[in-house]
């Protein structure tokens, strides 16, 4: 967060999975992501840990992400949301659902 206000210049926050305790802080974090994907905000995401070592799924550890947008859907089973995010260094895929 500290990083985007120097660089940038520009008002910044960060949400921790910490912070999102329940349905309804999951569900109010989704909404500022949605609602900052429509703005065109810059938005970033990071993973914990130190080494960038790559996990089983393809998240490298103490990485930072660039988040390119937000989507939500409905199928019958229920609601997805999905995030697209872009490794700016280009090593590592996500491995998981939604994979390639």
């Amino acid at each position: 967060m500290h990083a985007a206000i120097h660089m940038m210049g520009v008002p910044s926050s960060a949400v921790t999975h910490a912070d999102l305790k329940g349905e309804k802080e999951k569900d109010a974090f989704w909404n500022q992501l949605r609602d900052s994907d429509r703005k065109n905000y810059v938005m970033m995401a990071g993973s914990l840990g130190k080494g960038e070592q790559e996990s089983k799924l393809g998240i490298i550890s103490g990485h930072a992400y660039s988040l390119i947008a937000v989507f939500e859907f409905q199928i019958a089973s229920g609601r997805i949301r999905l995030v697209k995010l872009r490794n700016p260094w280009g090593k590592g895929e996500w491995k998981g659902d939604w994979s390639d």
